[in-house]
């Protein structure tokens, strides 16, 4: 189980992995293996982020994210630029269909940091299209952002982060509302109990 970048990993390693790891929860999930590139944004030379026994792990390259003259930066675009190179795409696609067990996705779709949602639809669609076996779930929440791995208990009160680019300081926004966001936490957690209580 992973949120974010983590569960891209999660993703990853399941992938990988399928006699030794059954299942996976992803929130905020990824579709594809990105450079090392997109975290922290400063590294300068593209290249895996993940590997195993010393091979990439194929990933879509991405160049360093650019700052601007204001104080805040826009993440999603950043993503969706990826996304958008449809070749490169293909290639760097997690290999889900792989993953020996279910699956269960949670996203919002207001998240502002990356496209969970859209990124949530492609696994779906490439899970579709090989005939996966198991059972899956991509549940999607409206007017909830990137924050809907955090504790399902509390209320989301920051509403933006902060990234440092090129020795500069940017907000960049989480997405969705505070009760958006608290409402999607408190519903996947029951989704998930429910997911756990049938393995």
């Amino acid at each position: 189980m992973g949120a974010s970048r983590n569960a891209e990993l999660a993703l990853v390693l399941a992938s990988v992995f399928p006699k030794h790891i059954r299942g996976v929860v992803a929130y905020a999930p990824s579709a594809v293996s990105w450079s090392n590139t997109v975290l922290p944004y400063n590294s300068n030379e593209i290249k895996a982020s993940w590997k195993y026994k010393g091979i990439d792990i194929p990933y879509l390259p991405m160049d360093k994210i650019k700052g601007n003259k204001t104080s805040k930066i826009e993440m999603e675009g950043y993503w969706l630029d990826g996304l958008a190179k449809k070749e490169l795409l293909q290639k760097a696609m997690i290999r889900v269909e792989k993953i020996n067990g279910p699956i269960l996705l949670f996203s919002g779709t207001d998240d502002k940091v990356w496209p969970s949602s859209v990124m949530a639809d492609l696994i779906e669609k490439r899970l579709a299209e090989h005939a996966f076996e198991h059972a899956f779930l991509n549940i999607k929440y409206d007017n909830a952002g990137h924050l809907i791995a955090n504790n399902p208990e509390h209320k989301e009160r920051l509403r933006a982060g902060r990234v440092n680019i090129d020795g500069k300081e940017y907000a960049y926004e989480f997405g969705g509302t505070e009760d958006g966001d608290f409402k999607a936490k408190q519903e996947a957690k029951i989704k998930l109990m429910e997911f756990i209580d049938k393995l």
